[in-house]
Formats: C-alpha cells, sequence, structure tokens
C-alpha cells in the first residue's frame, strides 16, 4: 500500500523520539525542539513548509472582507483562523524620533478588522496567510511536494532539477478559483 506523501519529517534528535526531555516546572517533560510532538522538519521538508506556507498567503492587497486569515498565536492570544470584516484606509498610526533626529517623523499603515480583534498599522505588502478549501489545500500541498522532490538533502535546489517557480509564479499562473475560503464557509 502507498504511503500518502507528506511534508518531510525526522525523528526529534534532541528528546529520541519520545517528544519528553527533561522536567521544567512550566511545562513538565515536553521537549522544547520538537514540542512533544516527536518529529522535526528536515532542511527539505523546512524548505518545503516554507513554500507551502507562502503558497497559502496573501499580500494585504489581495485580502478581501469575508476571506479567513490566520492571526498568528502570541503570549496572550490562542490565535487561529479569523473572518477579515475589513481593511481600514491608510492613516496615521504613530509619530517617533529616529537617533538623532530632533523632528518627529509620522507612520502610516492600515488596520486589519478581524473577528474578535484588530491587527493595526500594517502596510498593504504584509503577508498574512489565508484560509483555502479542501480543494486549494491539497493543490498547495501538490505543489510544495513537488518543490521538496526537487531538493537536496541540504535544502537547495538540486542542480539537474531546472528552475523551479517561486511561490508567487506558481500563484500567477495556477488556476486558484475556488481555492479560498470566502464568507465565513468552514475549511
Amino acid at each position: 500500500m502507498n504511503q500518502p506523501r507528506r511534508i518531510e519529517t525526522k525523528t526529534c534528535p534532541r528528546c529520541g523520539g519520545s517528544g519528553e526531555y527533561s522536567y521544567c516546572q512550566a511545562y513538565g517533560t515536553r521537549c522544547f525542539k520538537c514540542h512533544g510532538r516527536k518529529v522535526v522538519l528536515t532542511r527539505r521538508g523546512e524548505q518545503a513548509n516554507a513554500y507551502l506556507i507562502r503558497l497559502r498567503s496573501r499580500t494585504l492587497a489581495e485580502i478581501r472582507p469575508g476571506m479567513l486569515v490566520f492571526d498568528e498565536p502570541g503570549p496572550f492570544t490562542k490565535g487561529g483562523f479569523k473572518l477579515v470584516l475589513g481593511i481600514s484606509e491608510l492613516k496615521e498610526v504613530g509619530k517617533f524620533k529616529s537617533g538623532g533626529d530632533t523632528e518627529w517623523t509620522t507612520r502610516y499603515g492600515h488596520d486589519l478588522d478581524l473577528e474578535g480583534m484588530r491587527l493595526g498599522g500594517l502596510n498593504m505588502d504584509t503577508v498574512k496567510r489565508v484560509g483555502h478549501t479542501a480543494l486549494g489545500k491539497a493543490e498547495t500541498l501538490r505543489l510544495a511536494l513537488d518543490f521538496q522532490d526537487r531538493l537536496t538533502k541540504t535544502g537547495s535546489l538540486r542542480k539537474d532539477a531546472g528552475t523551479f517557480p517561486t511561490a508567487e509564479e506558481q500563484l500567477a499562473t495556477a488556476d486558484t478559483a475556488g481555492w479560498l475560503v470566502e464568507q465565513g464557509a468552514k475549511q
């Protein structure tokens, strides 16, 4: 029976695949290298995963209300996909002095209004991961695995692999209709 193709991983070298390492009062015995998952990405896997994330991302200029955007988890937020409610017009987000400057510099940016929160001070080139349908997930994973197949063990493009399009070039040439989750539909 054929194994499904996956992003390449290896057994965690720190914990030996147990998911546990030394005791810490805050986190117990969880291994901090693999975060208790027992495996880590290989160098090829890291490059393929970065390619996959870029394929599943869009700039703020491409994001529209009704799409799902991934909010990275932080120390005080859970993170996850949130519905985009709107994007504000360009506005002043702060003033600062840099180094020996005597005059204030004004900083401008956009706000991304999400369900339950707002991300502020973003420019239109800011890249965010967006929600995809099952078709979009399958197709972007296939493209990332094709990219992984052309890499050496060190994560660089093989010499005999020819040229491989960047994630941006792939998105420009692919038929991406039906890839994105819009209007709050489930992924």
